[in-house]
């Protein structure tokens, strides 16, 4: 018998436009134009999608829908996903499968698509919960958020176009770096399996998929499996494929924070205030602007040659030698953005080495970034 099933409109919208944007408009195989459409006994509905390097299946269970007759079928992804977004939210939808595809009612609304068989679609990878390990879904997509602003958008930059993922017995850590500026965040955790040689790159966009499955859950679990990671929540199963390429050492360019005797406290918001207001004055030629620190004080200037020069002064707590330093004034706000703490710490040691931000509370957080020249 032909699969028929009724679902509530809006959480439909909501996995239905999650699964669409994993579709690529260019493929190779047109069958993954579609979305997969399942409906299992139990009331189980699954939608699947996959661009062949990322691939979601979203879950919904009872009372969002109800299976009258199971079956599957493959739709167009984004016209049955743009369509249902349309519809009233009041009127709880009825899918159906037909001779030609599947057809869609809504209150007085009635739409026809054109199917093709569920058989076409590429097999979705297998998730083995016995092989995986479970992690807090919120304090990983944080941990995600907090490096991934970092990592390399140069094609050149291969291993660092993602996110390094070490697993250890008792830690999770995870790295975002682009050779100028490096982002590490570390927790402890009770993994209680021997993960110790489990070093994988994620790619952004398999990244950003996974933050988002995790802010849709308590618990996450992550399973690594050839060149491919796996996570589970209560109600979505992603893969994503993994960068291939061993991901630099990069403890080899941690400083010895005993080297870095000079400290700058500031007020997290007064400094990306007044760096905002000097970044005005720099050019994708001349990215740059100078941090002059004395006692108690700091002095940024910047200049476009074109266009003019500004100066802003500000206090902190500074009383170690004079410095003047130069960085990337972007580098700076992005990390500003992420962090909670309403005062920061920059370690210095002279003009030509890196500045380091450097918390610690529940998460383990270093941010590292490189100097740039002085004019």
């Amino acid at each position: 018998m032909a699969m028929k099933l009724t679902c509530d409109q809006q959480r439909t919208t909501e996995a239905l436009g999650r699964v669409a944007s994993v579709v690529s408009p260019r493929t190779p195989q047109p069958i993954t134009l579609n979305v997969r459409v399942t409906a299992e006994e139990g009331h189980k509905l699954n939608f699947y999608a996959t661009d062949f390097e990322r691939s979601l299946r979203y879950t919904l269970l009872e009372p969002d829908v109800t299976v009258e007759q199971p079956g599957e079928i493959c739709v167009p992804a984004r016209k049955l996903s743009e369509t249902v977004a349309m519809l009233d939210k009041a009127e709880r939808l009825k899918l159906e499968e037909t001779n030609e595809g599947a057809k869609l009612s809504s209150g007085r609304a009635q739409f026809k698509f054109r199917g093709q068989s569920a058989g076409e679609f590429p097999p979705f990878p297998e998730f083995d919960a016995d092989d995986a390990i479970l992690l807090p879904a919120k304090d990983l997509a944080y941990m995600a958020d907090m490096v991934s602003f970092a990592i390399a958008s140069e094609r050149s930059r291969y291993s660092l176009n993602g996110v390094l993922f070490e697993v250890r017995p008792d830690s999770l850590t995870l790295v975002g770096s682009d050779g100028k500026r490096l982002a590490m965040i570390s927790k402890p955790f009770e993994i209680g399996r021997d993960f110790s040689n489990q070093h994988v790159i994620v790619p952004k966009k398999g990244l950003d998929l996974l933050t988002w499955a995790c802010s849709q859950s308590s618990e996450v679990r992550l399973q690594i499996k050839e060149n491919q990671l796996l996570a589970q929540t209560d109600t979505a199963l992603l893969s994503t494929l993994l960068v291939n390429g061993r991901y630099p050492d990069f403890r080899q360019v941690l400083p010895d924070e005993g080297t870095l005797d000079k400290k700058a406290v500031l007020s997290r918001d007064a400094f990306s205030l007044n760096l905002r207001r000097v970044e005005k004055f720099t050019t994708e030629d001349s990215m740059s602007v100078r941090f002059a620190f004395e006692s108690n004080k700091l002095t940024m200037t910047s200049r476009a040659p074109e266009e003019g020069e500004a100066e802003v002064a500000m206090d902190v707590d500074y009383a170690a030698d004079p410095l003047e330093i130069g960085f990337d004034p972007h580098f700076l706000l992005d990390v500003l953005k992420v962090l909670e703490a309403d005062e920061i710490v920059i370690a210095l040691r002279d003009a030509d080495s890196a500045g380091v931000i450097h918390t610690q509370t529940e998460f383990d957080y270093l941010y590292l970034v490189m100097p740039t020249e002085l004019g």
